[in-house]
This record gives C-alpha cells, sequence and structure tokens, in this order.
C-alpha cells in the first residue's frame, strides 16, 4: 500500500554550515608546500563543523517549525 506524501515528514528551510580548522586555499605552489609540510609533521589538527538553520514544516505530519543545530568534530 502507498504511502501519502501527507503522511511522510517534509521540511524546507535555510541552514548555515560553518567549517573550523580547515585551511583557505591559496595559490597552487602554496598549497602543494602545504601539503609538503603536513605529510612530513604526520600531524592533522581536529576539524570542527556546524550547521544551524531553520526548518519549515511541508505536510501535516511534520511540525511547522523546526530548529536545526549539528555538531560535528572530525580527528
Amino acid at each position: 500500500m502507498p504511502v501519502s506524501t501527507n503522511d511522510q515528514p517534509h521540511r524546507i528551510g535555510p541552514v548555515i554550515y560553518l567549517n573550523f580548522g580547515e585551511e583557505a586555499e591559496g595559490p597552487e605552489a602554496e598549497k602543494r608546500e602545504r601539503e609538503e609540510t603536513e605529510q612530513e609533521q604526520r600531524f592533522e589538527a581536529p576539524e570542527f563543523n556546524v550547521a544551524a538553520g531553520v526548518l519549515f514544516g511541508l505536510t501535516d505530519v511534520t511540525s511547522d517549525v523546526t530548529f536545526k543545530l549539528d555538531a560535528e568534530l572530525e580527528f
């Protein structure tokens, strides 16, 4: 039996993603130099990622407004 779209939770809205710990990309020569230095050190700094936004429900089974907050630590 197929499930109606109104019986499924669907949300839409703006979300902002922020990454901390990544280096900004520069000219290609500087990038290669950084990669060589990183390989010599064999050390990677942890990366912290955050996503936050307000989502609006599109169906009857979805909350009208939802706040989204995700945090990740990659090491």
